[in-house]
């Protein structure tokens, strides 16, 4: 952690989403000077092995931020921050490539649920290798359900 720390300090980074934390409890998180810190932690037996998982949202603490909602067995943390007069929706996600079919339902109802407006940020990593991005097809039935929730947010995949 203490790489994290030295990295947004030295690159003076205001907002950092990182995946698979492997944090396993609110005693277990770090806590990194001059950032507030949102997570959210993977309940024991949600996947094959309890290892992985977990969100984590750091954001500089001059910038007003707060927390909007923490889904901890889907694994998606949502968190407002506002920069002046502009407040931008910070979603940060991790689906693990092992994810049962009803937990992967439970994800994607998360993330349907999420208000999508002009400023808000979905990143994570969502291990959906079957999507082609250069034509947004794929060969999945839960990667295509993904697709769409993209296609009808107007969203963009970004690398």
């Amino acid at each position: 952690m203490h790489s994290l720390e030295a990295l947004l300090k030295m690159e003076n980074i205001n907002i950092c989403a990182v995946t698979e934390t492997w944090f396993k409890a609110p005693e277990s998180t770090p806590a990194i000077p001059g950032y507030n810190s949102y997570h959210t932690f993977r309940p024991p037996n949600q996947d094959r092995n309890t290892k992985g998982g977990g969100v984590s949202i750091f954001t500089k603490d001059i910038h007003t931020s707060r927390l909007v909602a923490q889904h901890n067995a889907s694994e998606i943390l949502q968190v407002q921050l506002t920069l002046g007069k502009t407040a931008i929706q910070i979603v940060a996600c991790y689906r693990s490539p092992t994810m049962p079919q009803d937990s992967h339902s439970s994800f994607l109802d998360v993330l349907e649920n999420i208000r999508v407006q002009p400023n808000t940020l979905i990143m994570g990593d969502f291990n959906y290798p079957t999507i082609n991005w250069e034509n947004y097809s794929c060969t999945n039935s839960f990667a295509q359900y993904f697709l769409e929730f993209i296609n009808s947010n107007a969203l963009d995949q970004l690398n």
